[in-house]
C-alpha cells in the first residue's frame, strides 16, 4: 500500500506499522525517498529509505540506517538517549539527496573531488594579506559596523608582518602569526580580536582547503605558550595557586551574603567574556542549555557565539534563578541591583576583596587571577564552529527560529523551563 504525505519528526514518531504487509508512505518533498512500514515475526518496524531507479534504469531500494548517522553517535558518545526516528527526519533526508543523486549520476563525486583539488590548490596560493581584504570587503558588503571593520583592517596590516601578509595562505605558520599576536607593542584586546579575524580568514579559505580547519586550534596551541613567555608576567605567582586555593575561594564565594556580586564572580570564572558582560547577562538569552551574550540588536549573526552551560555553571543559574525570586520576585537580570531591580550590578570590588582576605591570600585583579584559574584560549562554545558548520547542527538549521524565540522569551517571566 503506497500513499503520500510531508513526513514530519510526529507523524514518523507516532506513526504505526500496519498488522501485516507493508506500508510505504512517499515524502513530498523528496521524490523517491519515504517511510516504510511493515510486519514480521518479531513485531511493527519503520525505517526511512529510497526506492528509485539508477542512472542505467535499474530499480535501487536502499535503507537509511540511523547507526551511520553522525547525530546517533553524537549523542551516544555523549551518554545521552538514542534520538527518535522522527527527530532524524533531516539528516534522512540529506541522505536520500546524496543517495539519489549518486545513483542518478554516479560520476558527480568524481567531477566534484576534481574541482575541489582544483580549488585546493588555487587558494592555499591565495597572498594572506589578499585573503584579509578580500574578508574585509565582504564584512563591508554584509553591512557590519564599518568602525569595527575599520579597526580590524587597521589590526592586520599594522602588526603582522609583511613577511607573512606577502605568504602564500598554504604556507603561513600558525607559530608565526602566534608571535606577532603575542608582541608586546599589541595590546591585549586587539590581539585577541585580531586573532579571531586571522581563524575567520582560514575558516572561510577552508570551504576549498579542508585542513585550514584545522589552523585556529593550532593557533591556540601556538599562541598561548608564546604569551605566557612574552606577555604574562604580571603575576607570575599565580601560577603556582593550587585546586585547593581555588575551591576554597568558590566555597567562600557560594556562601557569601552579598550574593549578587559573589555568584557574579563565581561565574566569572566559568566563562570567558568581559565581567561587564556578565553583568547584563538576562535570562532569555539562555536557550537549550546555552547562553548568548549578544542579543541580535546588540551584535551581528549574535547566533554565532554562544556560552556553553555545563552542569556546573547550570547549577549556579539555578541557585541565582532562585534568590532572584525570593529577593525581588523577577528580574530580568542574572544579578540585579539590591537598590533596583530593574538595572543590574555594576561592581564586584567588595566582595572579592573580602573573599581574596578571608582566603588568606593577597589581592589580584579579579581580571588576571580568573585567567590563571582558566586555559584562556579555549572558550565553552567554539563560536567558529558554530561560523562554519552553521546549518549541519539540527538545533541552527533554523537561524531565523532562534531569533523568533530569543524576541519571544526576552519579555517573559523568569521561570527554571527558559534554560533548563
Amino acid at each position: 500500500m503506497v500513499s503520500r504525505r510531508y513526513l514530519t519528526t510526529d507523524y514518523v514518531d507516532t506513526a504505526i506499522p500496519p498488522a501485516t504487509g507493508e506500508l510505504w508512505i512517499a515524502d513530498t518533498e523528496i521524490k523517491g525517498f519515504g517511510l516504510r512500514l511493515w510486519s514480521s515475526q518479531s513485531g511493527g518496524h519503520k525505517a526511512y529509505a529510497i526506492r528509485t531507479t539508477s542512472s542505467t534504469g535499474s530499480n535501487i531500494r536502499k535503507t537509511y540506517r540511523i547507526w551511520d548517522s553522525w547525530i546517533v553517535s553524537f549523542e551516544v558518545r555523549n551518554g545521552r538517549p538514542i534520538p527518535t526516528l522522527g527527530t532524524l527526519i533531516n539528516d534522512a533526508r540529506r541522505w536520500a539527496k546524496d543517495k539519489i543523486v549518486q545513483l542518478k549520476d554516479p560520476n558527480r563525486r568524481q567531477r566534484l573531488d576534481k574541482q575541489h583539488r582544483r580549488n585546493s590548490k588555487k587558494i592555499r596560493g591565495v597572498r594572506f594579506g589578499d585573503a584579509a581584504t578580500r574578508l574585509l570587503s565582504n564584512m563591508r558588503s554584509r553591512d557590519l559596523s564599518e568602525r569595527y571593520v575599520d579597526q580590524l583592517e587597521k589590526l592586520f596590516f599594522k602588526h603582522i608582518p609583511l613577511k607573512l601578509q606577502n605568504a602564500p595562505l598554504g604556507q603561513v605558520p600558525a607559530k608565526a602569526v602566534a608571535k606577532a599576536l603575542a608582541a608586546k607593542e599589541v595590546p591585549s584586546y586587539n590581539a585577541m580580536a585580531l586573532r579571531s579575524f586571522v581563524s575567520q580568514i582560514f575558516l572561510k579559505a577552508s570551504h576549498s582547503h579542508a585542513p585550514f580547519i584545522a589552523f585556529p586550534d593550532k593557533l591556540s596551541e601556538e599562541l598561548w605558550p608564546e604569551w605566557e613567555r612574552v606577555r604574562d608576567v604580571k603575576y607570575p605567582e599565580l601560577r603556582e595557586l593550587k585546586p585547593r586555593d581555588y575551591r576554597k575561594i568558590f566555597q567562600l564565594l557560594e556562601k557569601h551574603q552579598r550574593w549578587h556580586q559573589a555568584l557574579a564572580i563565581r561565574l566569572y570564572f566559568k566563562f570567558r567574556i568581559p565581567l561587564q558582560t556578565l553583568f547584563t547577562g538576562r535570562w532569555a538569552q539562555i536557550i537549550d542549555a546555552q547562553w548568548y551574550p549578544y542579543g541580535p540588536d546588540e551584535r551581528k549573526h549574535w547566533t554565532a557565539y554562544a556560552e556553553k552551560l555545563d552542569e556546573e555553571a547550570i547549577a549556579l543559574l539555578d541557585r541565582v534563578n532562585a534568590l532572584v525570586k525570593a529577593d525581588f520576585g523577577s528580574s530580568i537580570y542574572f544579578f540585579p541591583s539590591p537598590e533596583n531591580r530593574s538595572r543590574h550590578i555594576t561592581t564586584v570590588q567588595r566582595v572579592w576583596r573580602e573573599v581574596l582576605e578571608r582566603a588568606g591570600l593577597r589581592y589580584y585583579p579579579l581580571g588576571e587571577f580568573a585567567r590563571s584559574y582558566r586555559e584562556p584560549n579555549r572558550p565553552t562554545h567554539y563560536r567558529w564552529v558554530l561560523e562554519y558548520y552553521g546549518p549541519t547542527f539540527a538545533k541552527m538549521e533554523n537561524v531565523a527560529e532562534l531569533s523568533k524565540s530569543w524576541n519571544v522569551r526576552k519579555n517573559s517571566s523568569i521561570s527554571s523551563n527558559n534554560y533548563r
